[in-house]
């Protein structure tokens, strides 16, 4: 079954860059108890279709669509993707261009716009409106499991995206340089993200957690909860840059 899931840019970049092979996401229950039986909502050989903010970045006469992803802003040579035949293009073509007109951009004599390959001047549309025609990356699921949120274990952990080095040069930026002074080059730090101001923290658990209370804590379902959560392990298989095809 095919169906879609929403990620967050850091997170869209550590599918890319190969360091997250699973997600974690929450089960909700009516009534939880010791006897309660798990309904997963994802089944082994499913494929996800990643859900990320977007923009048209640019279209031709015959329907294709360049596609700007957020996640990558530094992506010059964005890829092509080729409509499914149940998108009316011509009603499309006219929206795109009514948009264009309306942030100031004119068309040349021969009725074309012009900017830089991954600088669109549309607004982005969030990842819950992206289409599947526009998703680079699809998740293949090889294993399900239901568990309380602090039952993950280190390896799952990393497995989740979060950054994973060692102590070396980071040790001069270390407040406290007593505590530090005896621990060896090779203690390992995790970051929550691939962000430079994310802090750094001695259990990749405790970076996960902190990761995962920046989305659910709000919601609700916060780690000091330990929500019950359906663990997907998966493989990513990431679209061809140069042109994407979707069938309808």
């Amino acid at each position: 079954m095919d169906r879609p899931i929403l990620f967050s840019a850091p997170m869209v970049r550590a599918l890319l860059e190969g360091r997250k092979t699973q997600t974690r996401r929450i089960l909700k229950l009516d009534k939880p108890s010791p006897e309660q039986k798990f309904k997963l909502p994802v089944s082994i050989g499913d494929r996800l279709w990643v859900r990320e903010t977007w923009r048209p970045g640019a279209w031709r006469e015959d329907g294709r669509i360049a596609v700007d992803y957020r996640a990558n802003p530094e992506m010059k040579n964005t890829p092509w993707c080729i409509l499914p035949e149940s998108i009316d293009w011509p009603t499309m073509h006219q929206k795109l261009t009514d948009e264009l007109m309306a942030v100031g951009y004119t068309a040349d004599h021969r009725g074309h716009c012009h900017w830089e390959p991954g600088q669109s001047p549309l607004k982005w549309r969030p990842s819950i409106f992206m289409p599947r025609w526009a998703s680079r990356t699809t998740l293949i699921v090889s294993d399900v499991r239901h568990e309380r949120l602090k039952d993950i274990s280190k390896s799952d952990a990393i497995a989740e995206g979060i950054i994973c080095t060692s102590l070396g040069s980071e040790r001069d930026n270390i407040d406290d340089a007593d505590l530090w002074a005896s621990k060896p080059d090779e203690l390992p730090l995790y970051f929550p993200t691939d962000d430079e101001e994310d802090c750094f923290h001695t259990s990749a658990r405790c970076a996960f957690w902190v990761l995962w209370d920046r989305i659910n804590d709000k919601r609700g379902f916060g780690s000091r909860k330990n929500p019950w959560v359906a663990a997907y392990t998966f493989d990513v298989i990431n679209r061809n840059i140069d042109q994407i095809e979707v069938a309808a």
